[in-house]
């Protein structure tokens, strides 16, 4: 049972969590775990899960456009996210409050205005929170309905982009008692405009023909030249808006029952990916890349309470859906081989697209036990079962590859293609999961300072899936349907020793295991040499080792350190691509370990003046890992860097009675990484370290707050991930206009406002 906003953190300074779903100081807790309070997230300027963690060494975005991509924690993510097409698990479980809400290769743009606080619970979570949570948790735990009293907040934002538009957002929440302490209701909106600064280049692509023989067609067909010319520049072309609302009613009767409605509505339109060089340009092919992202959340929780405990049923049902359109350049060449001999050059290949959709719709229910016992033993127990459907349908309507008339001729004159490319790819899948499973996890005092936690979960997860598919590409002229099922049996155990000498200072040894589930490859049908052996994958497994000491002094001062080791194994990597990386073989690759080192620390050096730190150092490597039919011996995990590191300078003081002034200085380090693993065509290519310095000042005036802020002071260049490159193995990558590295990434300095009233 989540704690009440109150009780978030209580007047020494001390933080109270529910990561163990009872509430417990954060430093009882026997895992490494972060918390950002909602003060702490006001201060640093955070708008969703992405920019809250900005500041979490050690949790690092996989991710090419915001609302997709994945999350790392301690190096562990989905790896190859640009192709699960939200049809695999999660490695790190995401939640708002008690509703899990995660889809593979689409990490969600979840706002956090009026969030009680943000917890980050590092390592494998598999024995309370479940399947998905293998590299571990992320909760967003809101403000509840308040029925005592009045509330309202309100925040306006704009900011400057360097080389770009304008940033903007407005959120409003409002509290309102409808009985006295029996019920309220709590309604929050929110609106975000984050500006491009990546003006997008296109290009008038033609093609010439050279002398036989043909690479695709055969010695009978000539060889085509593809030539790029630059036509025009659209700028700032990544832009993007968002905007939603949140709203709980809560019924109180009596002291001993609790009912709280919730839903969360939001849409966000998308323009380009955050993809360019290091001078902000970009190439892409297609006009209409994009992406629309609509989310839909309805909770119900009951609560009732007891002497020895607290029953809870969690019902939950959420959907989303997802259309984007994704730019295919690197295809081009390659389509005009085909293309341009087939239809005499009458038609030149003009650009390259996919277009994608995604539905998700998931229900999810949990029972659960908390209990109060007197005496030393307590338990947490439960069950939970998950329904889920997904449909996902990729287009591949080029412009053009294939005229309309040869694509009927090649299906036998039936398929009545009307439009150019028409025929070359549309392939539909529908997938359904249904899971069960039962929890428990008790502690039992031994003694006054050595604590016992032990626990496990069981899984049953079964799948189906059927696809439709037509592909020139693939040799697939007619429609065809195949299927697939496949099932896991899961064991997840838990363990820890806690010892606590004094109030101050306790240490922890721990044990646990993680899981994510299997799945089915439902593009397989338009992979060349792929056969119904790949349609299966198994699930993948962590386990995981830590020792921690976690300790306070002072006032204010903490000093917490974990030491921790991962064996990953069965790793889900795509073994096979189609043509062009569309349609894909995933399969169970090889294994990876990683061990490190989580560091925290945080000091009041005087009153106003608190100095944090935070950093994650580690050692990773893949161990005989084949990735699109290499052998990738000695790596490390793609996208975890070596050392993380952030530190902050938080300062109030009092300007006058009635003006409180204050002062935040940020710094965050990435050290480098590489992109990803092998694929065809496309080497490993490491990405650069970066350092960023935040700066805010400001000051509060009775319920009002003003501030000034500078993101990204030095303009440094912020590389996510790498696109494409040329080098030595790959020397035709990089844009086709320039040839240059394209890159995934961050944004230049902002320079903005943000006003804030609250009462």
């Amino acid at each position: 049972m989540a704690a009440p906003a109150a009780a978030q953190q209580t007047q020494d300074n001390e933080i109270i969590v529910t990561a163990n779903q009872r509430a417990q100081s954060v430093q009882d807790v026997p895992i490494a775990i972060n918390v950002l309070t909602e003060e702490q997230l006001r201060a640093a300027g955070a708008t969703d899960i992405g920019t809250a963690l900005q500041d979490v060494a050690g949790v690092e975005f996989r991710t090419e456009q915001t609302g997709t991509g994945a999350i790392a924690i301690r190096g562990i993510a989905e790896l190859n996210t640009s192709n699960i097409n939200g049809t695999t698990g999660t490695a790190v479980g995401l939640y708002i409050d008690d509703a899990p809400f995660s889809v593979g290769g689409f990490f969600p743009q979840a706002a956090v205005f009026d969030a009680a606080r943000l917890e980050v619970l590092r390592g494998p979570q598999g024995t309370i929170f479940g399947e998905g949570s293998l590299a571990g948790t992320i909760r967003v735990v809101t403000n509840k309905p308040d029925a005592g009293k009045v509330a309202g907040a309100i925040e306006g934002n704009v900011g400057a982009v360097m080389r770009g538009g304008t940033n903007g957002s407005v959120n409003g929440m409002v509290n309102l008692p409808i009985v006295k302490d029996k019920v309220a209701l709590r309604v929050v909106g929110f609106w975000q405009q984050d500006a491009g600064w990546i003006d997008r280049t296109a290009a008038t692509v033609t093609a010439r023909f050279l002398p036989q023989p043909n690479p695709i067609l055969g010695p009978a067909a000539p060889d085509v030249k593809t030539i790029w010319t630059k036509s025009t520049t659209t700028p700032d072309a990544n832009g993007a808006d968002s905007w939603g609302g949140r709203a709980a009613l809560a019924i109180t009767p009596n002291d001993s029952f609790k009912a709280t409605a919730s839903v969360l509505l939001s849409r966000a339109d998308r323009g380009y990916p955050n993809r360019g060089g290091r001078d902000g340009t970009g190439y892409f092919s297609s006009g209409k890349v994009g992406m629309t992202d609509d989310f839909e959340m309805y909770s119900l929780v009951l609560e009732q309470k007891a002497d020895f405990g607290t029953f809870l049923s969690s019902s939950n049902y959420f959907k989303r859906r997802i259309d984007q359109t994704t730019d295919q350049f690197g295809i081009i060449a390659l389509a005009n081989q085909i293309g341009v001999p087939l239809s005499g050059g009458q038609f030149v290949f003009q650009g390259s697209r996919t277009d994608n959709t995604l539905r998700v719709k998931e229900f999810n229910q949990e029972l659960r036990f908390v209990s109060a016992f007197k005496g030393p033993f307590q338990l947490t127990a439960g069950g939970f079962y998950r329904n889920r459907d997904v449909g996902f349908r990729i287009r591949g309507p080029q412009e053009p590859l294939t005229p309309a008339g040869i694509a009927n001729i090649l299906c036998g004159g039936l398929c009545g293609y009307t439009l150019p490319g028409s025929g070359d790819l549309d392939a539909q899948t529908t997938s359904n999961s249904r899971q069960i499973a039962a929890f428990a996890e008790g502690t039992f005092d031994v003694t006054p300072k050595f604590q016992l936690l032990a626990g496990a979960r069981y899984f049953n997860d079964k799948r189906k899936s059927a696809t439709l598919a037509t592909s020139l590409f693939s040799g697939l002229p007619f429609p065809q349907t195949f299927g697939s099922k496949g099932e896991d049996n899961v064991f997840n155990p838990r363990v820890s020793l806690r010892w606590q000498p004094n109030s101050d200072v306790s240490a922890y040894i721990a044990f646990s295991r993680g899981f994510r589930s299997g799945g089915q490859n439902d593009l397989f049908v338009l992979v060349a040499g792929a056969t119904p052996a790949d349609q299966i994958f198994k699930s993948e497994r962590l386990s995981a080792y830590e020792a921690g000491v976690k300790t306070q002094f002072g006032t204010g001062g903490r000093f917490n350190a974990a030491v921790f080791y991962n064996d990953w194994s069965n790793l889900q990597v795509v073994t096979k691509e189609g043509t062009g990386g569309v349609g894909e073989v995933i399969g169970n690759a090889g294994s990876a370990r990683s061990y490190g080192v989580d560091l925290d620390a945080s000091y009041e050096v005087s009153k106003g003046l608190v100095l944090a730190a935070n950093t994650t150092i580690i050692s990773s490597k893949l161990k005989d890992v084949i990735a699109s039919g290499a052998l990738i011996k000695e790596a490390r995990i793609p996208g975890t860097a070596n050392f993380t590191a952030s530190g902050s300078i938080n300062y109030s003081f009092p300007v006058t009675d009635k003006v409180e002034g204050f002062a935040r200085a940020s710094v965050t380090h990435r050290g480098n990484a590489l992109s990803g693993l092998l694929r065809i065509g496309t080497p490993v290519e490491q990405i650069p370290a970066y350092t960023t310095l935040d700066l805010r000042a400001g000051a509060t005036i009775g319920s009002a707050r003003f501030e000034v802020y500078a993101e990204n002071v030095t303009n440094t260049f912020v590389p996510l991930s790498i696109f494409y490159a040329p080098n030595a193995s790959n020397p035709g990558g990089g844009d086709p206009l320039t040839g240059n590295v394209l890159y995934y990434q961050g944004s230049p300095r902002v320079i903005g406002a943000r006003v804030s009233f609250r009462y």
